[in-house]
């Protein structure tokens, strides 16, 4: 709760004994913001510009230029929206905003490529049984970009044929294999089990059980396929009896069994198909004055265990709906619950572990936190990586825990801009994590948003969901490309009314498409076409290296195309979801041509529905110094020496520093690509930055490290 500014401070320490250090003599400093915004600044190849100013409002308590390597951060104060170069940050996936922006060539041959025109019928020429549109909800700059394919801008889910009757849907997983398995109350007293094959085609639903108190179920499946079904029936508050129920990969269900007595279960599968149960019980036998968390699991030889308890119970941890649960590989569990405030230390957030080798809990010990913090979701990777999801201060958390490491700090994640009153997040089988947000931003988005981040990547940018209400009956779940969600009706609070929707798949193949014709004239240099683009659904990574290999193409793809005369050419194709970034493809080969240009979605039958966001569409000259090696970045001090540059647009009317001293000698040979730097012997010894700016522009690049002298190594003789 500090105020926002510079602080100064100085340490020490003291040991257990009690004994203390003296106080620093110096004074450290540090600085206190509330929000950070950063991002990248490039030219319109994507080769980062040095020293470049963002304009960013409100403005920052403190911004820095863009560096030798293209980024830039700014310090905020205020809390509410801010705008990054011309574009308002709505839905950005962190608390931290972050903006990629590029600088456009002076010279631009395409016309109205910032799209903020709403006109498809002018220079622009739209076509396609899917109408490209401008749209306003996912921008990369300005107020509208243009949407190639999809039925609309953002994620659409659509109900499943055969999904209508799960009744009050209780639990919903999707196994690896693609299987959806739900567990639903029909007419509120058959507990009913549905499952859908990879295929799309749905078993006859299973009764499980039929009595007029069933209070809660839950369901679990590991990667091999089996599942666990666990629910509570008959009695009265915490009196109810548990029961499990077991299904083997191989379709094998086991019989029904009690195993204990509560309420409220939540129940995890190992990967050797041993079950964990978790529910609401009383502490005390008899007159349940209070309740508590216990904990039930399958014995090696197939029994159920006596109950335990994971948390103490002077803890009074009763809740499991703030508390996360989780499996490592080895069938470790983890339980993750915030500490009672009336308890010792209360608010802290705490973890215990259940070892299955010892059949015993053990830990509590604390996960650092700087706010109160209730935590949901436990979801584990291929490599065995933990990923911890929470809540504090209004704010989706995302830590992870590597195999034998500590929990990592915490990382802000979906939108900070509304608080999150609810969320959900899955894993899929490519360890993409999903995560669906409900979002209320006065007069800008109320509804659900929709987030992703790939194995090795970064979040994207949040897609509303359109056709959803935002109401606290979603549930998540992934697996591959699809994203399946079970909902209430907005339109009916009947329980009856929930829905399995996916993302739909298109019916038939189809070309959506936007083309400009232009001439580009025969003296420009290295003519660009750039543009920013973001793909949203389509195929994942894998499965469109898959089709590589198998079709020796992706079929749904996003492509450019330059056509003179008869002859079209692909200049640039993808088929892999990414938020968005700068493309862009070289068109020298068509310098003193009439062209058309055309940018498109080829959408293949069968697949999820690909979406392309295009923006900023410049087709100008690239001119920026790119140095691709130095011959002899080192040279002696105190004598006049050259070094040689290769790479592109290496010409004599460059502006050269070293650091901040100018290089006035050079000369360069554009046939070859080499550019021949003359350093004057008065250059003192030391590592010198290189930075090389084109004529007529402001912004430097940085070309290498020059190192003028070296480092010596003297004899030392002791006696």
């Amino acid at each position: 709760n500090l105020p926002l500014g510079d602080y100064e401070f100085r340490i020490r320490a003291e040991d257990y004994a009690g004994n203390l250090t003296p106080w620093t003599t110096t004074t450290a400093k540090t600085f206190v913001y509330a929000k950070q915004a950063a991002g990248l600044v490039t030219d319109n190849r994507g080769l980062p510009l040095v020293d470049v100013p963002v304009t960013i409002a409100p403005t920052p308590l403190r911004q820095t230029n863009s560096d030798q390597q293209g980024h830039y951060h700014a310090y905020l104060a205020n809390e509410e929206r801010v705008e990054i170069q011309g574009l308002r940050q709505r839905d950005d996936g962190n608390l931290n905003y972050r903006h990629d922006y590029y600088h456009k060539s002076a010279t631009n041959l395409i016309a109205h490529g910032d799209f903020e025109i709403l006109d498809l019928g002018g220079t622009w020429r739209a076509s396609g049984a899917l109408m490209p549109t401008l749209q306003s909800a996912i921008v990369a700059q300005g107020e509208y970009a243009l949407r190639l394919g999809g039925l609309c801008s953002g994620l659409w889910l659509q109900p499943l044929s055969g999904s209508t009757g799960f009744g009050e849907a209780k639990a919903v997983a999707i196994d690896e294999m693609g299987v959806v398995h739900v567990v639903g109350l029909v007419n509120q007293q058959d507990l009913t089990y549905w499952r859908r094959d990879g295929a799309g085609n749905w078993d006859p639903p299973l009764l499980l059980h039929s009595t007029e108190k069933i209070a809660d179920a839950a369901l679990a499946v590991n990667r091999k396929g089996d599942l666990v079904v666990g629910w509570a029936a008959g009695g009265g508050n915490y009196s109810s009896d548990l029961y499990v129920r077991e299904r083997s990969a191989a379709g094998q269900w086991s019989t029904a069994r009690k195993v204990a007595g509560g309420r409220n279960p939540k129940v995890l599968l190992d990967e050797s198909a041993n079950w964990h149960l978790f529910y609401s019980a009383c502490a005390d036998a008899g007159v349940c004055s209070h309740t508590t968390v216990a904990h039930t699991y399958e014995l090696p030889e197939g029994g159920a265990s006596p109950y335990g308890f994971p948390v103490a119970l002077e803890q009074q941890f009763t809740d499991l709906a703030t508390a996360a649960l989780g499996l490592t590989a080895a069938g470790a569990v983890y339980f993750i619950y915030p500490e009672a405030v009336e308890f010792g230390d209360g608010g802290r957030l705490l973890q215990a572990v259940f070892r299955p080798n010892t059949h015993t809990w053990s830990g509590n010990g604390a996960i650092p936190i700087s706010a109160t913090t209730a935590c949901q979701y436990v979801l584990r990777d291929h490599q065995g990586i933990l990923h911890l999801f929470c809540t504090s201060g209004g704010v989706i958390q995302h830590r992870t825990l590597r195999p034998g490491g500590q929990w990592s700090e915490p990382q802000d994640e979906g939108s900070a801009l509304s608080s999150a009153d609810g969320y959900w997040a899955d894993m899929d089988a490519s360890d993409t994590i999903h995560l669906i947000q409900t979002v209320n931003i006065p007069d800008l988005f109320q509804g659900l948003l929709y987030f992703y981040q790939p194995l090795y990547g970064s979040w994207s940018r949040g897609q509303p969901i359109v056709n959803l209400a935002a109401t606290p009956s979603v549930a998540l779940h992934a697996s591959g490309q699809n994203v399946t969600g079970a909902e209430r009706d907005a339109t009916n609070s009947s329980l009856d009314k929930f829905h399995l929707r996916e993302a739909p798949r298109a019916i038939t193949s189809t070309v959506s498409t936007v083309a400009q014709s232009l001439t580009i004239p025969a003296d420009i240099t290295h003519p660009t076409l750039s543009f920013m683009l973001a793909l949203y659904r389509g195929n994942t990574a894998e499965v469109a290296a898959g089709l590589v290999a198998e079709r020796g193409d992706t079929s749904s793809r996003f492509a450019v195309t330059v056509t003179a005369g008869i002859t079209s050419t692909t200049v640039y194709s993808s088929a892999t979801p990414t938020d968005w970034h700068l493309a862009w493809a070289d068109l020298s080969a068509w310098r003193g041509e009439t062209v058309t240009v055309t940018f498109a979605v080829q959408q293949a039958a069968g697949e999820s529905y690909l979406q392309a966001y295009v923006n900023d569409v410049p087709l100008g000259r690239w001119s920026t110094p790119a140095v691709a090696s130095i011959a002899t970045p080192m040279v002696p001090a105190g004598r006049a020496s050259t070094i040689v540059l290769q790479g592109q647009n290496l010409r004599s009317d460059m502006t050269v520093h070293l650091g901040k001293t100018p290089i006035t000698g050079v000369t360069a040979d554009e046939s070859a690509g080499t550019a021949t730097l003359s350093l004057p012997a008065s250059l003192s010894p030391g590592v010198y930055p290189l930075y090389l700016t084109a004529a007529g522009s402001a912004y430097p690049t940085y070309g290498g490290t020059i190192y003028v002298g070296q480092q010596q190594w003297l004899p030392f003789v002791a006696r």
